[in-house]
């Protein structure tokens, strides 16, 4: 299916916009406990502080400013989404 935006393009052509196709992810949880080691690795890239406090992300940043973790072979992942998995052992 396409849709037409109205905002043009390139030598003033229309814009085209194609829906995102959703890939199947594998889930994040066992990635992340596969390896015993990388719990600590990933929780010594954050900045702890109080528990009514901020914990900043000291590791890498994506263009967008937030915080990505690369867990093997796979894409970056958000540090929020790995923080919470680790929190609350779940998705």
């Amino acid at each position: 299916m396409v849709y037409r935006t109205g905002k043009t393009g390139k030598a003033g052509t229309t814009g085209v916009h194609r829906p995102h196709k959703y890939r199947h992810t594998p889930p994040l949880l066992p990635r992340l406990l596969d390896d015993p080691l990388r719990p600590s690795r990933f929780w010594g890239l954050v900045s702890k502080g109080g528990p009514k406090e901020c914990w900043p992300w000291t590791g890498y940043t994506d263009r967008d400013g937030y915080g990505a973790w690369k867990i093997g072979e796979h894409k970056r992942v958000r540090a929020n989404r790995i923080a919470y998995t680790l929190t609350f052992n779940c998705e």
